[in-house]
Order: structure tokens, then C-alpha cells, then sequence
């Protein structure tokens, strides 16, 4: 490649603008995909506006099932792996498996704070 001085001018202009638009571009992307990412966030906070009791508690009991097959099922994924594959065993099951353990705690307490206004008679 030559040096930028035996460039002509022109293309020295025209490769300034070249790379000014791939970088605007770049910056539209990504402003697109956080408004984009915003909006989702903010429409489903309002998914459940209220919730009766028994709905309350129906819907936590099925959250807390639901995390207990979720931590079941990658336990079970760990474990087959290891029996798979003993590379790095049993270091790779204990990362997963604390990894899992983590989420099921988060998940739970998520849960058993959530707690959505009554509903109105």
C-alpha cells in the first residue's frame, strides 16, 4: 500500500467519508437496538397490572415448580455431559451446577417478593 501522501486527494476524501458513514452507521445500529431493548423492557413491566390472592399465590406456586424442573433438568444435563465426556470432570459439573444453584436462588427470591397490587372490586 502506498503511503497517504501519494494518495490523490480525492480518494483520500472519499475514504474519510467511507469510514465517517460505516461509523454513523455502526452508531444508528446500535441506538436502534437499546431503544428497541428499552421498549420491551418497559412493555413488560406492565404485563400484570394487578393480581387477586389466589391468582397471586397460583401464579408463585407455578414459579416455584417451574424453577425446581428447571434446576432438575440442568442438573440432569451436567451430569450426562460428565458421563459424555470426563474432560476437566468434575470441575466443568461444579461451575455449571453452582452457576444453576445461583439462578434457582435469584429465582426464588424474585418470586416470593413479587407482589402485585390487589386488584380492584
Amino acid at each position: 500500500m502506498s503511503p497517504l501522501e501519494h494518495v490523490p486527494f480525492g480518494r483520500r476524501v472519499l475514504l474519510t467519508a467511507i469510514i465517517i458513514l460505516v461509523v454513523l452507521l455502526f452508531m444508528w445500529v446500535f441506538e436502534l437496538l437499546s431503544a428497541q431493548e428499552k421498549a420491551m423492557a418497559q412493555s413488560s413491566e406492565g404485563i400484570i397490572v394487578c393480581a387477586d390472592e389466589d391468582v397471586r399465590d397460583a401464579l408463585r406456586q407455578i414459579s416455584y415448580d417451574s424453577l425446581d424442573l428447571a434446576l432438575k433438568d440442568r442438573i440432569n444435563h451436567l451430569f450426562s455431559v460428565w458421563m459424555r465426556d470426563d474432560t476437566q470432570q468434575p470441575a466443568r459439573f461444579l461451575v455449571g451446577a453452582r452457576m444453576a444453584i445461583r439462578g434457582y436462588i435469584q429465582g426464588r427470591h424474585i418470586v416470593t417478593t413479587w407482589d402485585p397490587k390487589p386488584c380492584p372490586r
